[in-house]
């Protein structure tokens, strides 16, 4: 019987963050595979490899780049650097100008997320866009 804790996406943050990216990209330990929460190990089907995306630009950059998920810093006013993530539709058309000649940009559905770093941010919205708001994940990551 696994114990689950349902958090937040925006609170998302280390082991945690990092099983339910692993979860997005189908390495779901509930379907055969297994994790290791103290080395940060998954290891599912033919694949075994560290599961540190919020952490590995190498692992999160074809996320990243797939998923066309946008990153900027934001006002450090608050006293501490944070990243904001965005991800949604955006519609460029350019045989479509406005009556100024512009060409016309629709945006839809932008969801927008922050972090402690870009790599936390960009995962949090990648995990946000896949499984929602609050995320199920086993309360053994809580506290690692």
């Amino acid at each position: 019987m696994t114990l689950e804790q349902v958090i937040k996406t925006s609170d998302l943050i280390g082991p945690a963050l990092d099983w339910a990216v692993a979860k997005c990209e189908g390495m779901d330990p509930s379907e055969g595979g297994t994790y290791d929460p103290i080395n940060n190990f998954f290891a599912w089907r033919s694949i075994s490899r560290k599961a540190d995306f919020s952490r590995n630009w190498t692992l999160a950059g074809p996320i990243i780049e797939r998923e066309r998920i946008n990153l900027v810093a934001v006002d450090e006013s608050v006293g501490q650097v944070e990243w904001a993530a965005e991800q949604g539709s955006t519609t460029f058309s350019a045989s479509s100008y406005s009556y100024d000649s512009e060409p016309v940009i629709t945006f839809a559905e932008i969801s927008v997320v922050l972090g402690p770093t870009p790599l936390v941010a960009a995962m949090r919205c990648y995990v946000a866009s896949k499984l929602g708001e609050a995320v199920a994940v086993p309360a053994k990551l809580m506290g690692a």
